[in-house]
């Protein structure tokens, strides 16, 4: 789900709960969790290549579980941020 934030904030908090149930049981990475950010994709929805980030122009924060083999950590894995 995508939510769009008008008029545009200076400052955002977001609070995010993951309910994880069995059989769950992925190896690697399922893209699951969160995302937020700014002005990232702007171009054709391209990740704005050949516009440096300057640390106020955009930003992108992912959060996601992922687990690379079965022997490293229990399901869903480790926070991959």
């Amino acid at each position: 789900m995508d939510k769009n934030i008008r008029p545009e904030q200076n400052v955002l908090f977001l609070r995010y709960y993951s309910k994880i149930m069995p059989p769950y049981d992925v190896v690697g990475s399922s893209h699951n969790g969160c995302s937020i950010s700014a002005h990232y994709s702007l171009a054709n929805n391209q990740s704005t290549p050949g516009v440096p980030a300057d640390g106020e122009n955009k930003f992108l924060v992912n959060l996601e579980n992922w687990r690379g083999e079965t022997k490293n950590a229990a399901s869903p894995g480790l926070l991959n941020a």
